[in-house]
């Protein structure tokens, strides 16, 4: 499936939001109550939406499974297979990480509980089990929380009722998003927050069909192309605030962005508007490495505030960007340069053993061995 390039760029300028409402929490001498921009946390929810969508999508366009268990057993592939490949840029992220601050002069352990709490973060950062947005290594909840509802989500993406689940989730995701509160930075609620916002990447699939199957006059299009952008700037009008504490607590302020959100997702996806016929290659590349990004600027950050504290604001910024790109498109080269050059699972496996039983089981050993490779291969 080609891949949308204003999606990608869409995906690229969320990160840059992301990264930006970052800064002043790491203490760049600009954390006071005017600075702007301090409730685009909330963009997180239009990459789960946009996740929830092309795995619907996905599941919906193969055949259905009639027993739960051929249905589970889809929906744990899919999941392995989808997330697997996060795994060396995660893994990679998190030892550099806990490398910095065990080396950092700031870092200091009092007692022996603080030496097992360190090593009991990194092992479960670095294995994806920490959904806590306050981590030691805080990004990595957004993949361990959709890891966790993940399994399950993929069985509601696999059912023949298509209009009955949507009956049941307009209600859920309405209710869900006029009491949304992000502040909560607990497992539990982390990990409700990635279900909602697959879900509501399912009604976003629905309406986006539903546009897709007429065909309209130009006077329509244009008008549909003007609702999409407009709506997507509106959300960040919205977030242009001077209180962070009005994206957290005012309920209906964050629902109005993540409405937006909504209708702009529906238009680009259904492909009839003028920006969804935009193809561009630096659009692509922008969205390919926007998940590094997210998943880098944290580390950068590391970095700066142990090793560069004493330079002005301006420059931590200036280096916050520059420095996350770099980063992340070498690590994104060098990473695919490797996936590319390996066999395929299967074949590492025939050298190894000589024959592959039907039904093998992945040791531990092979989780690593095989980090960059597409681990499905070896249920083929």
């Amino acid at each position: 499936m080609k891949r949308n390039s204003v999606v990608d760029l869409l995906r690229f300028i969320a990160c840059c939001f992301i990264m930006w409402f970052h800064t002043p929490l790491m203490r760049y001498g600009v954390n006071t109550p005017d600075f702007h921009f301090t409730g685009a946390f909330i963009f997180v929810e239009f990459f789960f939406i946009l996740m929830g969508n092309f795995t619907f999508k996905h599941f919906q366009t193969r055949p259905k499974p009639t027993s739960i268990e051929e249905k589970a057993k889809r929906s744990l592939v899919y999941t392995w297979r989808k997330f697997s490949k996060y795994l060396p840029y995660t893994m990679l992220a998190v030892v550099l990480a806990y490398i910095i601050k065990l080396t950092a002069p700031s870092l200091l352990f009092e007692t022996r509980t603080d030496v097992l709490l360190f090593f009991k973060n990194f092992l479960a950062e670095f294995f994806l089990l920490n959904a806590r947005s306050g981590g030691q290594y805080g990004v990595i909840w957004y993949l361990a929380a959709a890891v966790v509802v993940f399994p399950l989500f993929g069985i509601i993406c696999q059912t023949k009722k298509k209009h009955l689940l949507y009956s049941a989730l307009i209600p859920f995701c309405t209710i869900y998003y006029l009491i949304f509160r992000t502040s909560s930075g607990t497992d539990e609620g982390t990990i409700t927050r990635a279900f909602a916002g697959l879900c509501l990447g399912i009604l976003v699939y629905a309406l986006s069909e539903r546009i897709r199957k007429y065909n309209y006059k130009k006077y329509v299009t244009a008008a549909l192309s003007f609702v999409e952008l407009l709506t997507f700037m509106i959300a960040i009008a919205l977030l242009y605030t001077k209180n962070r504490d009005i994206i957290i607590y005012d309920y209906i302020y964050s629902f109005n962005i993540i409405l937006c959100f909504f209708i702009s997702s529906s238009l680009l996806l259904s492909q009839k508007t003028y920006q969804s016929q935009i193809d561009s290659k630096v659009f692509r590349f922008l969205g390919m490495i926007s998940f590094q990004m997210y998943l880098y600027h944290q580390l950068v950050h590391l970095i700066i505030n142990n090793y560069l504290s004493h330079l002005p604001a301006v420059g931590k910024v200036a280096i916050l960007y520059v420095g996350t790109f770099m980063l992340s498109v070498a690590i994104y080269l060098i990473v695919e340069k490797i996936r590319r050059r390996l066999p395929p699972a299967r074949v590492l496996l025939l050298e190894k053993e000589g024959a592959l039983a039907p039904k093998r089981l992945i040791s531990f050993g092979d989780l690593f061995r095989f980090a960059f490779v597409d681990y499905l291969a070896i249920f083929n």
